[in-house]
């Protein structure tokens, strides 16, 4: 029991629980969240810089009737973004009854991936976008998976 209450204390130790309004997510302690800006609804739209220059953007769609249009929308937005942009599945969000995409092409020379996921609350929408560039792949796939298996919404 000690043990168990240990690794437990352990490994929150080593994690940064962001809580906003309509939702909660917890990332590792090396992540960075934007600061407050006076521009920027933070229980609207928060950025986490995760490690390597990876990113993951969280935005909070008001009506959830508007989530489908909003997420096609960015998708559309991030494959223009790309050369010889590709488009597949997302397996984050194989824990919730939600979609999700990874739009990959090149950017900059390199190849890059935007993964957005969408899930849905009572009343409001949540879109999760992740970039990352495919030398980081594995790892930043790895941090998203728990950060957006942690995630809970508040409604």
């Amino acid at each position: 029991m000690l043990v168990i209450l240990v690794g437990i204390l352990a490994s929150k130790a080593h994690a940064k629980d962001i809580e906003r309004s309509d939702y909660r997510i917890i990332v590792p302690d090396t992540c960075t969240v934007d600061p407050k800006d006076p521009d920027i609804d933070l229980d609207h739209m928060t950025t986490i810089n995760l490690p390597n220059e990876n990113t993951m953007i969280i935005m909070v769609v008001d009506d959830e009737k508007a989530l489908e249009k909003t997420f096609d929308h960015l998708k559309e937005n991030y494959r223009n973004k790309l050369q010889k942009a590709q488009e597949k599945v997302s397996t984050l969000t194989a824990k919730y009854k939600s979609k999700g995409v990874v739009v990959s092409g090149l950017l900059n020379g390199g190849k890059f991936f935007f993964e957005i996921v969408a899930l849905s609350g009572k009343q409001k929408g949540f879109i999760i976008v992740s970039t990352y560039l495919e030398s980081e792949e594995t790892e930043a796939r790895k941090i998203i998976q728990k950060a957006v298996d942690s995630f809970s919404i508040k409604d």
